[in-house]
């Protein structure tokens, strides 16, 4: 759909197969993360209605960026759908279906995925991914 796509991972990441991931703009993946047999789609989904869905193509406007983190794990069958930034030492449990930005360090779960544990922070990563990060971390709110 798009032009040019642009898909990074970063050192030392372990994709699973099978893993499928569908760029129309761009998808990048940190350092050390562990992908489970995941489906990554910076695509937001076709469109409702279903003779929209045949009649217009997707819009190459409507289409986001997909950005993980170093450190994330995604669990076996997560799936990352649309315009998401995935935080650094993120979790997604197994099955997670991520349509929303993940602070960093927290685990989400379910479909649509929430915020079910705020993981530690450690010490070490306010220096390198910043206050502004840390901060995140901090305001996320767990829900059940």
């Amino acid at each position: 759909v798009g032009t040019n796509p642009v898909f990074c991972v970063g050192d030392n990441s372990e994709l699973s197969q099978p893993t499928s991931v569908f760029i129309g703009k761009e998808a990048r993946i940190g350092a050390n993360c562990l992908i489970g047999c995941t489906l990554i789609s910076d695509n937001p989904g076709h469109r409702l209605d279903y003779k929209d869905r045949v009649a217009m193509p997707l819009d190459p406007d409507s289409i986001g960026r997909v950005s993980i983190g170093d450190y994330v794990w995604a669990a076996l069958e997560s799936m990352i759908v649309g315009n998401v930034t995935i935080g650094a030492g993120a979790v997604l449990a197994a099955r997670a279906v991520v349509t929303r930005d993940v602070p960093p360090f927290c685990m989400v779960a379910g479909a649509p995925a929430r915020i079910v544990k705020k993981l530690d922070f450690p010490e070490e990563m306010i220096e390198v991914l910043g206050n502004d990060e840390f901060r995140k971390h901090q305001e996320a709110q767990v829900r059940k």
